[in-house]
Formats: C-alpha cells, structure tokens, sequence
C-alpha cells in the first residue's frame, strides 16, 4: 500500500511540473501546416539561396504564429529567422529577428525571411507553420504562401507555391 501512495504521488508530482512547463510556454497549437523544401545557403556575395515565407491571417481574431525551422538532421535552425511588416517607401519594417514567433492581427500579412548573409553553411530542410488563438471557436486562420529565392551572379530566379495546398490551415 505504502509503494501504491508513494508511485502516486510521484505521478502527480510529475504531472503538475509538466503541466507548469507547457503553462509557461503559452503556445500550444491549434493549426500548423508543413512547408517541405527549404534551401538556405550563402556562398558569396554573387551566390545564394533564401526562403520567404509569407503568411496571411485570414480570421477575424488574433492569432500569435510560430515559424520553426529544421535543418536537414531535424535541428531547430529558427534563428535564421526575421519577421518582417510593410513600410512606406520600398523596403520592409523588421519586427523580430533571430525568432519565427510574432503576433499576427486579423486580416494581416507578415514575412518571415530565413536567410542570413553570415551563415556559414547550408541549410537543406522543413519548416512548421504553426498557430495560437484565444478564440477557441477558431478552426483555421492562417494561409501562406512559400517563396524560394536563387540569384547567382546577375542571374536571379524565384518561384512560389501555395502552402498546405493553397488550403487554410
């Protein structure tokens, strides 16, 4: 009897500390989608490859969204990460770098680039799109579409496709 009160108190020792980590991350997703197909790589100032993913909130809530990238062994190489918002002229506003997690307003768009021009290798992998609300009627809010970019020399080439099969998620 003595080892039955003893194993169970070890398990609702564990389980409050497991649940006071996952209370302290706060994120806990609702929707997430994959984007295969990541290739991050400098070579020289004439020579790379970047990723632009840019993701819509379609909803009429707030969502925060968390962008994790893996290399090609399944480490989190998020780091490489900006997010980035519209601003006059012709450039981008950088609201975060070094992170893929931002808040993400109704009806908005932001752009996480991951690419960083002091990388010292190259990256071949995923990334997760992932996404929290506190509106817990909210079933799907984000759709994103996956920009890859290539310039060698004075040759550039982009493509695009349409992530989670151009579906919300």
């Amino acid at each position: 009897m003595k080892k039955l009160t003893v194993l169970l108190a070890a398990f609702v020792f564990a389980a409050a500390f497991a649940g006071s980590g996952f209370a302290q991350e706060g994120f806990t997703p609702r929707g997430s989608a994959v984007v295969p197909g990541i290739l991050v790589r400098h070579g020289n100032d004439n020579w790379l490859n970047m990723n632009i993913l840019l993701i819509t909130n379609i909803s009429a809530s707030d969502v925060t969204c968390r962008v994790t990238v893996y290399d090609e062994n399944g480490n989190d190489v998020s780091n490489l990460c900006s997010v980035s918002t519209g601003a006059p002229g012709s450039s981008v506003e950088t609201i975060a770098q070094g992170t893929g997690t931002f808040a993400l307003p109704p009806a908005s768009t932001r752009m996480v680039y991951v690419y960083r021009s002091d990388m010292k290798r190259a990256i071949m992998g995923h990334a997760v799109i992932a996404w929290d609300s506190e509106n817990d009627k909210l079933r799907k809010a984000l759709m994103a579409v996956h920009r890859m970019r290539t310039d060698a020399g004075n040759r550039g080439h982009t493509g695009a496709i349409a992530v989670n099969g151009g579906q919300a998620f």
